[in-house]
């Protein structure tokens, strides 16, 4: 009964996928397995019949100095893809008058959230095409899966309404994250601590990044609507309000010389990093944040 709830409704979803047998390209590392992990020959002979099977004509070698050439790949039921997360919407909406507010119209709000618990992709089940979670940076990067995982996303509005116009402000935040690549280190360095506690798998070998985080991201826009008659209705408005610039991804914070003795600090896997690097400034991600900058836009609409 109360003016300020009786406009108000929520929802809650939360999803739990699970795909086993993903239809995937496999890794490059699971195309030279199918020759060369497949069986260990012995002579001239076996090596000229495994050389002849499938798997090894997608891992070419010149024939005249052994160099491997360019490996194919192919697509195979081999993937695994898990995500969890939530789905949260609050919307609310009232006249002001029956608020006891001396002023004409209604009001609207709205807030919609996604909240990511988990996304787990594995290229396939061999030891070396570790299990990465993707959660916190802008992967998975695999081929077949959607990019942005981030820890959440927000979208709210607010809505003025009074007769046959209105106007709307309407808010996006992104928070801060890492590149795939980042995501896929981090998923070595876990599986590395593993293997070395006594879990199955494979060492692998990396470079410590020196990424920086990108910057959270909020970004504004405003229209309105105005319906002239049954037929006639006007919009317009200014996308990217205050003109907020898109944030750098991927920056770098360098390596300055002399430190390379002490980059791996005795973590397993871990390559010292051998050659002096300035830091760099990332580049600009279109998909995700606004890179045009401030403008306008005007339209109408006639029903007939």
């Amino acid at each position: 009964e109360s003016p300020w709830l009786a406009g108000l409704n929520g929802s809650i979803d939360y999803y739990n996928v699970e795909i086993t047998d993903a239809i995937m390209p496999y890794s490059l590392d699971y195309a030279a397995f199918r020759c060369y992990g497949s069986k260990i020959v012995g002579s001239a002979a076996e090596a000229a019949i495994q050389a002849a099977t499938e798997g090894c004509q997608l891992t070419p070698r010149d024939q005249r100095n052994g160099a491997g050439l360019s490996t194919k790949v192919s697509y195979d039921n081999a993937a695994t893809i898990k995500t969890a997360g939530f789905d949260v919407g609050v919307n609310w909406f009232a006249n002001l008058g029956e608020l006891g507010w001396d002023v004409p119209g209604s009001l609207a709000l709205g807030v919609n959230a996604t909240v990511l618990d988990t996304y787990e992709t594995k290229q396939s089940a061999a030891a070396y095409d570790i299990e990465t979670e993707w959660k916190g940076s802008l992967g998975p990067n695999l081929q077949g899966t959607n990019g942005g995982a981030y820890d959440y996303r927000l979208f709210g509005n607010i809505s003025y309404i009074l007769d046959n116009w209105s106007i709307m402000l309407r808010w996006r935040h992104l928070p801060s994250v890492y590149s795939a690549g980042y995501a896929s280190q981090q998923a070595l360095i876990k599986n590395n601590a593993a293997v070395t506690g006594g879990a199955p798998g494979l060492i692998l070998g990396y470079t410590p990044s020196v990424e920086i985080e990108t910057e959270s991201y909020d970004i504004f826009d405003l229209s309105m609507n105005y319906t002239l008659n049954e037929t006639v209705t006007f919009r317009g408005g200014v996308t990217n309000l205050f003109d907020t610039a898109p944030p750098n991804v991927g920056s770098s914070a360098g390596r300055p010389a002399g430190t390379n003795l002490s980059v791996c600090n005795g973590a397993p896997g871990c390559r010292n990093a051998t050659n002096f690097s300035l830091p760099s400034r990332g580049g600009f991600s279109g998909g995700y944040y606004d890179t045009l900058g401030r403008r306008a836009f005007v339209g109408v609409k006639a029903s007939f």
